[in-house]
C-alpha cells in the first residue's frame, strides 16, 4: 500500500493520527489548521480535480451506502466547481491553553526574547506555541536531558513565523514530496479519512 509509509510519516510527525480501526482502517488530522494548511496549499484546479475524484472513490468503494453518503458525496461535487470555503474551526479550550504556556515556560534556558516573541506572535492560540514547540524539537533547538527539555545553541539560528499559517505550512514543506502530496490529497477528503479512500487517490492507476 503506497499511503501506508506516508502515513507511518505523517504519524510520526504528529501529523495524523488513527481514528478507528473498525470498521475500517481511519485516520483524522490532528486538528482543523492542519487540515486547512495542507488544504489550502493545493492550486484551486487541482483540489476540484481532487474533489471529482474523492466522490467517484466514494461511489465506486461504497455502493452499499450510496444512500448515507449521498450529502457527502454532494458536497464534494459542488466543491468540485466552487472556490475553497476554508474549514470550519473549533475553539480551544482554556484548560488546553494554559497547559501548553505552562509546557513554554518549562523549557530551561529558553532565551526570554524567543519565549516572548512566541507568545506574542502565538496571540493567545495555544495550537501555535505546541507547533513552535514542535518546529524547535525538529531544528534542533531544544531536545530533552533526562526529565528537563533543554534549549540548545541552536535556538539563536530560530525565526518566528510571523503567523500560524506560516508555521504549518514550513512544516509540511519539510515532508518527503510524497508524504506531502498524500497529506494534502487527505486535506481534500475530509479531517478524517478512510485509508481505503486515500490508497484509491494516491496510487496511480494502473493502464491496460
Amino acid at each position: 500500500m503506497k499511503a501506508a509509509k506516508d502515513l507511518a510519516v505523517l504519524e510520526a510527525s504528529g501529523l495524523v493520527s488513527i481514528a478507528a480501526l473498525q470498521p475500517e482502517l481511519a485516520y483524522m488530522f490532528r486538528h482543523a489548521l492542519l487540515q486547512d494548511a495542507a488544504y489550502g496549499s493545493l492550486l484551486k484546479q487541482e483540489r476540484r480535480e481532487l474533489h471529482r475524484r474523492v466522490a467517484r472513490a466514494l461511489d465506486e468503494l461504497y455502493p452499499d451506502r450510496r444512500d448515507e453518503l449521498a450529502g457527502v458525496v454532494a458536497l464534494h461535487l459542488e466543491q468540485a466547481g466552487d472556490a475553497y470555503p476554508g474549514v470550519p474551526l473549533g475553539p480551544l479550550s482554556v484548560g488546553e491553553s494554559g497547559t501548553l504556556v505552562s509546557n513554554l515556560h518549562e523549557i530551561e534556558s529558553l532565551p526570554v526574547v524567543v519565549r516572548d516573541a512566541i507568545l506574542a506572535k502565538s496571540e493567545g492560540n495555544p495550537f501555535f506555541v505546541e507547533e513552535m514547540i514542535r518546529m524547535l524539537i525538529e531544528h534542533g533547538a531544544i531536545e530533552r536531558q533526562g526529565d528537563r527539555w533543554m534549549a540548545t545553541e541552536g535556538i539563536a539560528r530560530v525565526e518566528i513565523p510571523d503567523s500560524l499559517q506560516r508555521l504549518l505550512l514550513a512544516r509540511i514543506d519539510r515532508l518527503p514530496e510524497s508524504s506531502r502530496r498524500t497529506l494534502r490529497v487527505a486535506a481534500v477528503i475530509g479531517r478524517q479519512f478512510a485509508v481505503r479512500v486515500l490508497e484509491q487517490l494516491v496510487t496511480p492507476a494502473v493502464r491496460p
